[in-house]
Order: structure tokens, then sequence, then C-alpha cells
């Protein structure tokens, strides 16, 4: 009998997470699991022999005795037994629909194999449990890797900013970035070959339940959507798993098969008579019929199309859809709702994309086989779908009722504004920029860069050493010059790139990002690819060269222009030690703008000025691959993605950077994200700052799923008030310490808020006073810097000192379109408004139009229009009056208690209006006073003319 888990399937292949994880945010992914699970080459068919004299079973969190040398302190957060339910429970994590926990079993073609029981809540991926242990000096016995010394982290978050501050081409092992996502591939190829050292999967335990098929207490065995099926292996998993279990899995761990290929070989096992098959539990035997459990809240109106189980959603769904799924797929692109016929689970990574995209989402019990959604999937009909805390209501739409929605949600496109390139210089200085002029530079360096305009505008404030930008013009010049713009121009346009994601994928990206992505889900795509476009196919063609970031990385930069910018910066940086590195930080045109923010979207880098100063591991860090690898950031899958949604021209966009020294890890004391909110009411200004800063530099924004928070902090001040600082929460790294000072609170409250409210000038100053913003939000990030930093050739040593490397506007997008952008609203409240309606009423011989818009009622800080409605203006038929929102007093009484609607309308200038006042009540009477006299009377009618609804 051998021992340990082997595997039946192809060898190589890749996990399944999700393709918006190269996004921004993207985002770093906090989500279930991506790689295979686990498969036996042989099955313990004895159930006493289970892991002979206990090896792999003890309760210790590394493996067993004498097996590795750990660390003093180290905590992987793995355990090898959950003997008891409350220990599984408390492992799996509040979440109990189901409680869930992840595995990892080690050394599969070895007697002394182990079991890791991964803390929900700590790690988001398996390969994550690998590298956080080998970088932790802790090595896995027969893998390929040694650990690494001389490294020590104490949470996943720790090693993401640690690996962000050494770059992607210095990391040990295999870590590269997948967008913000750390990631082995090797761990994954061992998880999923032939020959297989790892096996990953998840257990599940449901409570009894008696309205369920199986009404009975479950534990399951639930493997990844991806993994082959095959006896052997399952019950290999199950009998390694159920003796680290509470003793009422014992004997009833049972198998739960995901994909159509895994729910046919469960069939074919229960009608061959294998034993194996009394431990298979589908999904509809967990399902209750009509149960209705929502996941998050919402409500959209799209389509409907049913996902079959064996079909991935990936390029078969549309952003207009509601989408109903048989079975959870392990990633899906962005579409209006999700109705999924079978339970998801806590950790699920659909779930979570749908949380952070805000898209309703509910489990209803057998929905794939409710005929009234298969009629809706067949004719794809439309329909309007809420989901709430207590259920899901979905109801046909007319075509009216569809077309109408379409027209008032379509996406306004976004224009970036363009300057003339001519003669516009290729690196320029914004600390001598006057602050009046930052909006007219954003065109020309990217909003990053400009930020710096604002940051050396107000004294007392400390930048990163003599910031460079470095503009557009380059890049520009470079997408002329090469040819790219050309290419890129019919690119975008062919019918399959704009209609496929898996396509633009693959093209933009290449195939090893395709295949770290989505080589799980879609295996056979890239083939099937290669078969259908000829070589000299554009598509092919890009595709045979890397992609477009490969192109962008690899086409000669144009005559002299890397000479000319690297003396540029050896002028401007010529104090700084030869080692010191600089940061190439991505300042592009396309993010920072009205109605599009596209924080996180694109990448940074660390060059050089003098590579041979440093170690090899970094002799590759010059500064022409660091302007390469931003330019191509440009292009990345998530960030092309994000613009697409936005309704960006790409090619109108362009990409310029911002140069400082880099902040070296091991100088940063502190690092925070503070936000500098600015009100302005009637009765007077409100600012509130918030600053979130954490000890060293572990991220305040990447905690994962660690538990390291950061300390909160807060300074309010209303009209006329003094400000005041109130401490939230202490660092969970630095407990009982203050990261930052009162006096630095305060100094940034002030500071910035006097920056805010200029800033807000600047831009109400290109908008009529109707549409004159009230509200802004500043973020700014922050460093407190060890002496030392930057690392100066004249040995001199600065002192430590607080540094603002970063300032921006927070942007809320606006989808409500030219008609009203254009109407006589203020600019900050159109990204909170949903609905835009004309209301006419008409009385006597009157008719009055009063033109209203409400704001999202879940958000109503800062100006709450969810129930009463923000008047942009009133037209007054018979009188001839127009009125606008500063010309009138629009009141709406009772409206707020009752819900009733009711008008009281009084002009500012009554000789002008030809009338004092105005009133129409809920119950249909009216009055009109005016100079000539008064009429009244009953009866008013009044209708609804929509414009916009969101």
């Amino acid at each position: 009998m051998r021992s340990g888990i082997g595997v039946a399937g192809g060898r190589g292949s890749r996990p399944a997470f999700a393709w918006v994880a190269i996004a921004a945010a993207a985002m770093t992914c906090a989500c279930g699991a991506a790689g295979g699970t686990g498969e036996a080459d042989a099955v313990v068919d004895d159930a006493d022999a289970r892991g002979e004299d206990g090896v792999g079973l003890g309760d210790t969190q590394a493996d067993a005795p004498g097996d590795v040398e750990v660390p003093t302190g180290y905590d992987e957060h793995t355990r090898q037994r959950l003997p008891t339910r409350d220990e599984f429970f408390a492992w799996a994590g509040p979440d109990r629909a189901p409680a869930q926990v992840k595995f990892v079993i080690r050394g599969s073609e070895s007697p002394d194999w182990t079991l890791h029981l991964m803390q929900s809540g700590f790690y988001a991926m398996h390969d994550e449990w690998s590298w956080y242990r080998l970088l932790n000096g802790v090595p896995i016995p027969g893998y390929e890797f040694a650990p690494v010394p001389g490294l020590a982290f104490s949470s996943i978050a720790e090693v993401v900013a640690w690996a962000k501050a050494t770059g992607e081409a210095a990391l040990p092992l295999d870590l590269t970035f997948v967008g913000k996502r750390l990631y082995s591939p090797r761990f994954y190829e061992h998880a999923w070959s032939l020959d297989r050292f790892f096996a990953v999967g998840s257990v599940l335990h449901y409570d009894p339940d008696p309205r369920r098929p199986r009404p009975d207490e479950l534990w399951l065995y639930e493997p990844e959507h991806g993994d082959p099926p095959d006896a052997d292996v399952i019950r290999g998993v199950i009998d390694r798993l159920e003796p680290a279990l509470p003793p009422e899995a014992a004997g009833r761990l049972a198998y739960l098969p995901r994909s159509l290929a895994q729910r046919e070989f469960a069939k074919r096992l229960q009608a061959d008579g294998d034993p194996l098959g009394r431990r298979v539990v589908f999904y509809e035997d967990i399902v209750i019929p009509g149960e209705a459990v929502p996941y998050n809240p919402g409500i959209a109106a799209g389509t409907v199309r049913i996902v079959r189980a064996g079909q991935s959603p990936m390029g078969l769904v549309q952003p207009t859809d509601v989408v109903v799924l048989e079975e959870i797929p392990d990633d899906i692109p962005p579409v209006a709702a999700i109705v999924s016929a079978v339970p998801q689970t806590p950790l699920a990574h659909v779930a979570l994309l749908a949380k952070a995209r805000g898209t309703p989402n509910v489990h209803v019990g057998n929905a794939s086989k409710d005929p009234q959604i298969e009629t809706w999937g067949y004719y794809r009909k439309p329909v309007v779908i809420e989901v709430t805390g207590a259920g899901y209501r979905m109801r046909e739409m007319t075509m009216e009722q569809w077309t109408a929605w379409l027209s008032m949600t379509k996406v306004p496109t976004v224009a970036i504004p363009q300057v003339d390139l001519a003669a516009a210089p290729e690196t320029l200085d914004p600390t001598v920029v006057p602050f009046a002029q930052m909006p007219g530079l954003v065109p020309l360096v990217g909003g990053k860069s400009a930020g710096f305009v604002a940051l050396s505008g107000w004294p007392g404030i400390d930048l990163p050493d003599s910031p460079l930008a470095i503009t557009i013009k380059g890049y520009a010049d470079f997408l002329e010059q090469s040819g790219l713009r050309g290419h890129l121009t019919l690119l975008l346009s062919h019918a399959d790139f704009q209609n496929d994601p898996r396509v633009r994928l693959l093209v933009l990206e290449g195939r090893e990002a395709f295949e770290a992505a989505m080589g799980a889900i879609e295996p056979q795509f890239v083939a099937a690819f290669e078969a259908k476009y000829p070589g000299s196919h554009i598509l092919r063609w890009t595709y045979a060269r890397g992609g477009v970031m490969r192109m962008v990385r690899d086409s000669p930069l144009h005559e002299g222009y890397l000479d000319r910018v690297t003396a540029a910066l050896r002028q401007r940086f010529a104090a700084l030690a030869p080692a010191q590195g600089l940061r190439f930080r991505s300042s592009s045109t396309a993010e920072d703008i009205e109605g599009f923010n596209g924080a996180g979207l694109y990448a940074s880098y660390t060059g050089y000025l003098h590579p041979e100063a440093v170690s090899d591991s970094k002799k590759d860090k010059t500064v022409e691959a660091a302007i390469r690898k931003v330019w191509a950031s440009y292009w990345l899958f998530g960030a092309f993605e994000e613009r697409r949604a936005a309704g960006i021209s790409h090619l109108s966009g362009n990409m310029g950077m911002v140069v400082h020294p880099v902040h070296d890890d091991d100088l940063e004391a502190a690092n925070g994200v503070a936000t500098l909110e600015l009100v302005r009411r009637p009765e007077g200004v409100e600012a509130t700052l918030v600053a979130n800063t954490q000890k060293g530099a572990l991220s305040v924004t990447n905690p994962g799923g660690t538990g390291a928070l950061p300390e909160v902090d807060e300074v309010r001040q209303g009209p006329g008030g003094e400000p005041e600082v109130r401490r939230v929460r202490d660092s969970t790294e630095a407990p009982g310490e203050r990261l930052v000072s009162d006096a630095e609170l305060l100094w940034m409250h002030d500071v910035l808020g006097r920056m805010a409210s200029a800033w807000l000038d600047l831009r109400n100053a290109g908008y009529a006073a109707q549409q004159h913003g009230r509200v802004i939000t500043l973020d700014v990030e922050f460093r407190r810097m060890s002496e030392g930093w930057p690392a100066l050739a004249s040995g001199h040593v600065n002192p430590s000192r607080l540094v603002l490397r970063q300032v921006r506007t927070l942007e809320s997008p606006s989808r409500v379109g030219a008609t009203v952008s254009g109407m006589p609203v203020p600019r900050d409240l159109l990204p909170r408004t949903v609905r835009v309606h004309t209301r006419t009423c008409t009385f006597g011989a009157e008719t009055v139009d009063v033109t209203e818009a409400l704001t999202d009622p879940t958000r109503p800080w800062p100006f709450d229009h969810g129930v009463v409605p923000f008047d942009s203006y009133a037209k007054v038929h018979a009188l001839g009056a127009w009125l606008m929102h500063d010309q009138a007093a629009f009141g709406h009484p009772g409206m707020q208690e009752t819900g009733a609607w009711a008008l009281d309308l009084r002009p500012n200038d009554p000789a002008k209006a030809r009338f004092t006042r105005i009133t129409v009540e809920a119950t249909g009477a009216w009055v009109i006073d005016a100079a000539t006299g008064s009429s009244s009377g009953a009866g008013a009618k009044c209708a609804i003319t929509p414009i916009f609804r969101s």
C-alpha cells in the first residue's frame, strides 16, 4: 500500500482566482481558496490505521516534533487537529452558514505527511501558508524551496508590505505579484500536477436543519471547482481529515462535489455501488427549496442569464445580466445581480466580489429550476431584483421600462482633458508651479504629480526630497514613434477584444498572467484562441509578442529620450548617495479626475541612477526599466476594465510619473493615510480629519485578515468651534503608543483644511454659481522617516521627520449623464444622486414644473436628500418664471414625517417672479399669492417624468 496523496489529471494547471484581483481595487484578495484540493494515490482502507503512530496529527502548529526547527515565537496560525466542536468553530471564525476551515496537506508522497488546518481570517489563499512559513525561516520538508534566512513576520500583511518595498525583481522563492496579490505559482503547480506534493481544500460544517433534504448535521470535504475527480483521491483526503476533526465527523465526512465533472463522477460512484458513493452529498441535498439567504443587499435590473453547472461565467455574462448560478464558480465578471441556486460559503470568492462591487447577491434554493426564472432566462427577459436583509423580490419589466432603465443608467463618457504636447517639456519641477495653475497642469503631468504642486504651496509641509515630474510627453511620443498608437487603435476596435474579457486579459497581459488568473477555469482557452486566429491576425500578433504590456516594455525608446531624462534626474538628485533608490510613481491623466478616481490601478517601481553601486539583485532596476514598467502598467487588465466601465477612451489617457527618493522600508518608523473632509454649510464650515497610522512599514491600507489594526485618530471642528482631537483606537502593533502626536494631528487638520478650501475654490471657478460644490475630501499619504533618509552623498544624516508624500481628492464616480450634469445642481451632489425627475403639477390656470434630485438614502452625510428632494429649478408656466435653487426657497412641509409630497415655493425676488408664494398641499389644495391678489383651489394633479435613475 502506497502512502501519500497523488493526483489524476493534467500537469501544471494553475489556480483560479479573481480576474479583478489583477485590478486595483485593484484590490488585495481576501477571498476564497484559489488552489486545488487533495487527492490520493493510495487509500488507507482500514480506518484504524489512518495516521500511523499519530504522524501529522499532533496539536502543534508546525510539523511533528523533530521534523523541523521552528524559530522562537513563530506562530503559523495552523493546527494539525481541531478535536472539539468549539475549537473547530473558533478556528473557522464567526460565520456559521456554513463554518469553513481551509487545509493544506504537506508531503503527499511522504509517509510523514502533515495536515495544516488554516486559521480563517489569517489566511486568504492556500499558497500564503507556504511562503509565510518559508519567509519566517521554517522549512517545508521535501519542498523544492529552502527557507529564507534573516526575516521574521507576524502577519500576511507584513509580508506583502515587505514584498512591495523589496520590489518584484528582488523577491526570493518564486514570489511574484499578480495585481496586488502576492502569489507563488510553484505552490499551485505542486498542488495540481500528477506528482503533487500538496493537497488543498476546505472542510465545511452545516448545522442540522429539518427543512433540508439532508436535515442532519453535515461535515463536508469541498474540493476546488477545477479539481479532477478520482475515487482514490477523495478517499485519501477524507482518511487524513477525519481523525483531525471533532468526533462528530468520524465516519461522516462526506464529499461535496462542485463542478459538473465532479457531480457526474459522484453519481457514477453511486450507480456502481462504490462504498464511497455513500459518502457523497450534493448541493441539492443541502438546499432548502425556495429559501432565500441574502448575502449582499441592493437593487438592480438586468436580463436573466442562467449559468448551468459546468459552464464558466467568464466571457458568458455581461454587466447588464442578472445571473442565476447552478454552481458556485471560482470567479465572475461584473454583473447586475447574482442569484445562486446553491448556498455560498462565507469565503466564497463570488460572495466577496459581490460585496466589493456592491452587487446584489442572494441564494434562492433551486432558483435555476424555478419555472418562472427558467422562462425569463430562456427568453432573456429583463427583470428588476431587490435583495434585502429579509429576502428578495424579483419581477419582470416591460420593454418600455427596460429601455428607459438603460437610457437612464447609461455610463456617461468621462472626458480626459488634452494638452498640446508640441512644445511641452519632458520633465518639470512641480514645486515651483503656483497653486492656482494646478488644474491646468494635470493634463500634462497627471494627478499624482500635480498633487505636489498643492503640497509645496503651504509652508511647513515636508516633502520627499526634490520631487520631479516626468510629463506625459515621453509616453505620448513613444506611442506615436513606435507605431503602438496605430496598433492599439486597431486592437481596441476589434469586436472580439471588445466583447470577451478573456481575450482582453490574454492580449493585454499575455499568456502567463492569463494562466495565473484563469488557467483552472479556462484551461483550453489559449489553445482555442491560437486555433481561431492566424499568426497575422492583430489579436494573435499582439499575443505572440507577450501582450500589449510586453510590447510597451520591449519597444525601442525614441532617440535621445532616455539620455535627456536621465540627465535631468542626475541633476535633480545629485545630492543623493549613489546607492539611494528612486521611486518612479505612476501619475496617469486617467486618474484623479472628476468622476473617476482610479486610485491603485497603476504600478510604481524603484530604479537606481547608479546601478553599479547596488547589490547584484538590484542592478536590473535601472531608470529605463522603471520608466518602461510604469508606462506598461497603463495597460494592466484591471486598469483597462475600470476605465472601460467608467466610459473612458483608453487612448485619450496618458502616463506620466513623479520621481523622488524611495521610502526605504527599514527607515519607516510609521506610515499613514489621512482624509480631510471639508463641508461648507450656511452656518459655517465643518472640517474633519481622520488619520490611520501604523507602526513601521506595515501597510494601513492592506491589513489582510491578520487582525493587525492601525491607530485611528480624529480631529473634528464644527462651524465656529475649535478643533478637538479624539483618539479612537491604538495600533495593535504599538499598544499604548502615540504614532502621531496631538500637535501633529492639529497641524495636519489646519494645513489640510486651508488647502481643501483653496482647492474647492479652484474647482468651483470652472462652473456656474448654481453648480458650485460645497464638499471636498483630500486624501493624504504620510511617512515618518527615521534619521538618515534619504542617504546623501555628503554623508550628512537627515533628522527624523514626518513627510507628506501624496495628496489627491477623493472622487466618486457620477453616472447621471450629460443631461443632469448640465443642470443647476451642485457638482458634489451628482455622485450621490440616485434619481432625478420633473414633477409637473397643474392647478387652476397654472402649471409648475419642479426638477428634483434624490440622493442615496444609505449615504446621508453630508447632505441628506434621500427623502426630501433637492430642488434644482422650477418653471412656473403662466407667470413665465424660471427659478434656480439659489433664486428661491423650496420647501416640502411634512414630507420628512409622512412621505407625502407638498410644495412651498417662495422666490427671492417676488417682483421679478411675479408672485410671492405658491403652495401645493398633499391633499391637492393650492394657493398662489401674487401682487395682483391671491387665488386658491383644490384638485391639484401632479405627474412625474423620470430623467435619471441609478
